[in-house]
């Protein structure tokens, strides 16, 4: 679905001659704006040995999950602690007893969320029922962040993801939570 947007601009224009000042309308051509949207939604996917056996194994939506975006200019700070976080965490993996790792990794984790989550109005959206999100009104051919980020129980959940660049109408975006 294409949404466009069509601006009509009058002016009033005064032609001037050596005798007379007359005020005469002109009117200017539609112009329209491409404008792209991002739809999109957050899963969770349940591993196979999961101690729960009626979800294990599944993907389920997460429900109420604050989604964040912002354009690819605004978001240079947030994308390299990102990947200093993704950098945190494959250290972790090859050593996963080394609690130092695990201190820093957690650190960046929650020094990412706090730059996210005081997103500017219009920035932030939760999902629905069924774990799906749009995002309206984003410029064509640019590339976006899109970060779901929630503070649980059990800790600080990011999960983002790079759209774009967008192409008219509808931009399709899941972004997965692994358990």
């Amino acid at each position: 679905m294409l949404v466009t947007r069509i601006f009509l601009t009058s002016a009033k224009v005064f032609a001037v001659s050596s005798l007379l000042l007359a005020p005469c309308h002109m009117a200017f051509p539609q112009e329209q704006q491409e404008q792209a949207q991002i739809v999109g939604e957050v899963v969770v996917q349940v591993p196979e040995n999961a101690p729960f056996p009626d979800i294990a194994g599944k993907t389920l939506p997460r429900k109420n999950f604050p989604v964040y975006i912002f354009s690819w200019k605004e978001s240079p700070a947030i994308r390299d602690w990102l990947q200093k976080l993704e950098n945190d965490m494959k250290a972790l993996n090859e050593d996963p007893d080394d609690l130092e790792k695990l201190w820093i990794a957690q650190k960046r984790t929650e020094d990412v969320y706090r730059m996210v989550t005081p997103a500017p109005p219009g920035h932030s959206t939760k999902t629905d029922r069924n774990g799906r999100f749009v995002f309206k009104n984003l410029k064509v051919g640019e590339k976006y962040l899109v970060i779901g980020a929630a503070l649980e129980q059990n800790g600080i959940h990011l999960v983002p993801q790079t759209v774009g660049p967008l192409s008219p109408g509808e931009n399709k975006v899941i972004l997965v939570d692994k358990w």
